[in-house]
C-alpha cells in the first residue's frame, strides 16, 4: 500500500483502474494498492464459520436487554460494543469447536447424563427431538450434526443447524424441529446442547436417517 498525494492529478481518487490499481482513502489518508480479487474457496471450515456468525447475528436480536447488558463489562476490555463482543467471543469459541455463550458468566457443567435425542421420518423430512432432564435453567442451543458417513467423528464442519426453541414439560425440557436432507440417501446424525454459560454436553450417540 502506498500513500499518495493528488492521485490521478486530482484532489481525490476512488475505485479501481483496469483491474490494476485501486485508489481509496482511510480517514484523511489517501492510498493506492495493487488490485486483487479476494479468495472465496467456500471450504467446509469457511462455511461453518459463516453459518455461526449469521446465527449469532440472528440470536443477538432475540436476547433480552439484561442479557445484552451482561456483555457490557467484557466489551469494555476489548473496546467494543456489547454486540461485537458477543460476536467476537463466540466466534473464537466456535473456532475451537466450543458452543457459544448466551451470557459471559461461569456456571456449572451440563448434566448430559440426563439428555437424549430421537430421529424419525415425518412427511418427507426428519423430526429431531431432544429431551433434557435435571436442568431447571432453560438451555441455550441445540446443535445438529449430520454426515453421509457412518461412525463419523463430529466436528463443527458437520453442523447442519441450531435450534434455540426449548419448551418446558412438567419435568423436562424439549426441543424439536424438522430437517430436510440435501439429497436422498442414508444420513447419520449426532446432537449436543449448551447452557447459557456455554457449558456443553457430550454428543448423543448417532442416529441414522434412511431414504
Amino acid at each position: 500500500m502506498t500513500i499518495v498525494q493528488a492521485p490521478c492529478s486530482s484532489i481525490e481518487a476512488h475505485g479501481t483502474i483496469a483491474k490494476s490499481l485501486t485508489y481509496a482513502k482511510v480517514r484523511r489518508t489517501a492510498y493506492t494498492k495493487a488490485h486483487f480479487t479476494p479468495s472465496n474457496p467456500q471450504s467446509d471450515a469457511q462455511t461453518a464459520t459463516r453459518m455461526m456468525r449469521q446465527w449469532l447475528i440472528e440470536t443477538w436480536a432475540t436476547l433480552t436487554a439484561a442479557e445484552k447488558a451482561a456483555w457490557a463489562a467484557l466489551a469494555e476490555n476489548y473496546r467494543l460494543s456489547p454486540y461485537h463482543a458477543f460476536l467476537k467471543i463466540n466466534c473464537r469459541r466456535w473456532a475451537s469447536d466450543i458452543l457459544p455463550q448466551k451470557t459471559p458468566v461461569v456456571g456449572p457443567p451440563c448434566k448430559w447424563t440426563q439428555y437424549y435425542s430421537t430421529f424419525r421420518p415425518l412427511a418427507g423430512v426428519w423430526r429431531i427431538t431432544a429431551y433434557l432432564y435435571g436442568e431447571t435453567e432453560k438451555p441455550f442451543a441445540l446443535q445438529l450434526l449430520t454426515s453421509p458417513y457412518s461412525g463419523f467423528t463430529p466436528a463443527r464442519t458437520d453442523t447442519t443447524t441450531f435450534s434455540t426453541t426449548w419448551t418446558w414439560y412438567e419435568s423436562y425440557w424439549c426441543a424439536a424441529f424438522n430437517w430436510t436432507p440435501p439429497y436422498i440417501g442414508s444420513w447419520y446424525a449426532q446432537t449436543r446442547y449448551c447452557m447459557p454459560n456455554g457449558s456443553t454436553s457430550r454428543y448423543f450417540p448417532p442416529g441414522t436417517f434412511y431414504p
